[in-house]
């Protein structure tokens, strides 16, 4: 079950007064009894969310790009004859309705198995090298690049005619599965694709959403936005962990499959347990997580000008490329733009 949250300013601006002591003096003014204090001013940062959710999130011509780019491959295997039988399916952030217009289109490869068989890392990696093959014979594809020791192996490229980056493993059916419950989440409230989308924008902003270079992949960076909307309150409880099966606080010795390994960041994958959906996280780049959130947390709280600091809330929001569309000014960032990057396998 996930619990509704709000993910825009409007539903937090508010003015609370608090009674004081009712022992006044008489000379004391009858406001002096009441003391009034003000949730501060969100409208900027509401409109500087809604702004930045108007150039990111997809439109039609997106949504057709990618249809077009998966028809693309889809006629490059059929026309591969060691790939003949097999089937082209989308997964990932955009059949969860969950990717940006600068997202990238995971698709898998599925190989026909009647008998429903275990396909082995070995076969998958034979047959991207056919996609490979297909591919660069066609000339339909540029900045190819083959993974094939990854967890899931994966052929990355552009396309040529569409410019869409696509990520392709075979078989991918947890993947497939993970994207459809995404998916049917998405559709319970509008504000949770709201939030991913703008998580992810500030993560890229903040150059910690990059899994190649040890920081999170964007399944993460979903799982962790589901477990805000899950919970109205998290307490710093340094013996404790959020499961993300039962969506309960839990002690971390009660569930020692936690501690089997070290990793610097554990993300429970709810749909594959006990995977950690974080583990590329390095341990010198879990700082710059940490430091990324502190940071944005401190603006928020303490901060109450930067509350009214249009450019510096896009500065810190959004990548420079968003930002300068927005009228905001170039600063200093630790965002750097690459070629490829590698997304996550899943969204």
């Amino acid at each position: 079950m996930v619990q509704a949250a709000s993910t825009s300013s409007r539903f937090l601006r508010t003015t609370r007064l608090h009674g004081s002591s009712t022992s006044t003096t008489p000379a004391e003014p009858a406001a002096s009894a009441m003391s009034i204090w003000r949730v501060p001013n969100y409208d900027v940062l509401e409109k500087c969310t809604e702004d930045i959710l108007s150039l990111i999130k997809p439109v039609e011509g997106d949504r057709n790009k990618r249809i077009y780019a998966i028809q693309e491959l889809a006629d490059t295997i059929y026309s591969a004859g060691a790939l003949r039988g097999a089937s082209v399916k989308p997964f990932g952030s955009f059949v969860s309705q969950l990717y940006a217009k600068s997202g990238d289109l995971d698709v898998s490869v599925e190989l026909f198995n009647a008998l429903n068989l275990p396909i082995s890392k070995r076969k998958k990696q034979d047959t991207l090298r056919e996609v490979r093959r297909a591919l660069q014979k066609r000339g339909i594809a540029r900045h190819m690049e083959f993974i094939p020791n990854a967890r899931v192996p994966v052929l990355q490229y552009v396309s040529n005619q569409y410019g869409i980056s696509c990520d392709i493993s075979i078989s991918n059916y947890p993947g497939r599965i993970k994207s459809k419950i995404f998916y049917w989440i998405n559709t319970l409230d509008d504000r949770f694709g709201d939030m991913v989308l703008l998580v992810k924008e500030w993560a890229k902003a903040q150059n910690i959403n990059d899994p190649k270079n040890g920081t999170l992949n964007s399944y993460s960076l979903c799982l962790l936005v589901l477990f805000h909307f899950q919970f109205f309150r998290i307490d710093a409880l340094s013996d404790k962990v959020i499961s993300t099966y039962t969506g309960r606080l839990e002690r971390i010795q009660d569930n020692p499959r936690w501690m089997d390994k070290s990793y610097s960041l554990f993300v429970e994958d709810p749909f594959e347990k006990p995977d950690n959906a974080a583990r590329a996280v390095g341990s010198f780049e879990f700082q710059d997580i940490v430091n990324a959130f502190s940071n944005a947390s401190n603006k928020f709280v303490s901060d109450a000008h930067a509350l009214t600091d249009r450019n510096g809330l896009l500065s810190l929001l959004c990548t420079p490329d968003v930002g300068s569309k927005l009228g905001g000014r170039a600063s200093a960032s630790r965002y750097t733009n690459t070629l490829v990057s590698p997304h996550d396998r899943f969204l």
